[in-house]
């Protein structure tokens, strides 16, 4: 089926204002709530700018140095290391596993026009988006990790990246960056089309990214459209974010300034220096979380609009009409008691990672700082020894002595 993607634009914005209006401050907040939940299951990657001049010889001493820094680093903190990538990587598990539910209860908040911590009802689906996006991850940090690899092991043995060529440097680059370009779009789409497909149909993710992929290979003309219209809307919402959390920003500090400005008028009129701190950071805590909560719920029409654009293009792309849709008994056959094991045990590894990583994280922290007052105590004995022995030539020497 062939549209327009820019002709829902109206539509959509239609139906944000017909969601959220007439506003109600619980509902909006349960609603941001999930919003900020189901994030929790994209993948965020930055940028990196690398300036390189293999002409530069001050350029290559500052990279060797910067090269035996890390190497002695990385060998007198790899405890360290080690616990701390244990622990992010049970903590992203964690977050992308909730996410992955809360994707599929965001969905269901907009079609329902009612916000449901519908985590259970949700989870079969979820965790089948979970596997998914766990297998992405090994991935990613597979492709990356294999790119990046030459450039760590020359940093680690203490030598400059002169070293290595200009031609792999090129070819790393535009490797990482188309990518790290690829799999924003294949989430996009995934996001867009196959999580609405599987809340539709009840089916795993992989079975929904086949179907979703067809229907895209009928509809390329389409479907191209409708990713230039996503670029340009991104865009446009998040210049519209920019403005929003400035506008806000300044209303606070001018709030902030009257309000610091009553305070220490009284300040300066009653004393009490120590109240009137500890009531300057109790003031300003609150002025930090009434920014944050601001800024998010003024925002939060964008992501809801965002969404419906997604989910009005997705019906004509299906050819269905998800808004009409009544949930079905899940298709998902229940899990086994093998697969419920299984994730169990997940859960409990991940758990036990976390405290064990805590747990290890304190012990090397002990033992660095117990270590480190042993040398300092030698250290100290040492110039004692030398300073007595300096002493005891100085008066042993011949001039002392035909005194």
């Amino acid at each position: 089926m062939k549209w327009n993607a820019f002709d829902l634009v109206s539509v959509s914005i239609s139906k944000t204002k017909e969601r959220l209006f007439p506003f109600q401050f619980k509902e909006w907040l349960k609603l941001l709530v999930i919003t900020i939940l189901s994030s929790w299951a994209g993948i965020n990657t930055g940028s990196a700018n690398f300036n390189y001049s293999s002409n530069s010889q001050l350029t290559g001493e500052l990279v060797g140095e910067l090269g035996a820094k890390a190497k002695t680093f990385f060998r007198e903190h790899l405890g360290f290391i080690g616990i701390m990538v244990l622990l992010i990587s049970a903590l992203g598990t964690l977050l992308t596993y909730i996410g992955s539910v809360f994707s599929f209860v965001l969905l269901e908040a907009l079609l329902n026009k009612k916000s449901e911590f519908s985590f259970r009802k949700n989870h079969a689906k979820g965790f089948s988006l979970f596997w998914f996006l766990l297998l992405v991850d090994v991935l990613t940090i597979a492709v990356l990790g294999a790119l990046a690899y030459p450039y760590l092991h020359i940093l680690y043995l203490g030598g400059a990246l002169s070293a290595i060529s200009t031609g792999y440097i090129v070819f790393s680059i535009t490797a990482a960056v188309a990518y790290i370009l690829l799999l924003w779009i294949v989430l996009l789409f995934f996001n867009d089309f196959v999580i609405p497909f599987m809340y539709m149909n009840d089916v795993s993710a992989l079975y929904a990214l086949k179907q979703v992929w067809s229907y895209i290979l009928k509809n390329k003309a389409a479907t191209l459209v409708y990713f230039l219209s996503r670029l340009a809307l991104n865009l446009g919402i998040a210049i519209v974010g920019v403005l929003i959390a400035l506008a806000s920003l300044i209303a606070l500090l001018i709030a902030g300034a009257v309000v610091f400005g009553i305070g220490f008028l009284l300040h300066k009129i009653i004393g009490l220096n120590l109240v009137f701190a500890i009531l300057a950071a109790v003031v300003g805590v609150v002025f930090l979380l009434v920014f944050i909560l601001g800024v998010s719920m003024l925002s939060l029409p964008l992501s809801v609009f965002g969404k419906y654009f997604s989910l009005f293009n997705f019906e004509k792309l299906m050819d269905a009409n998800i808004f009409k849709y009544k949930p079905k008994i899940a298709k998902l056959k229940p899990w086994s008691t093998a697969k419920k094991v299984i994730a169990v045990g997940l859960l409990i590894i991940l758990v036990l990672a976390m405290l064990f990583g805590i747990l290890g994280y304190g012990v090397w922290y002990a033992a660095t700082n117990l270590e480190t007052n042993s040398t300092s105590d030698e250290v100290f004995l040492g110039d004692s020894e030398l300073q007595d022995a300096a002493t005891l030539t100085e008066d042993s020497s011949p001039e002392s002595v035909v005194e």
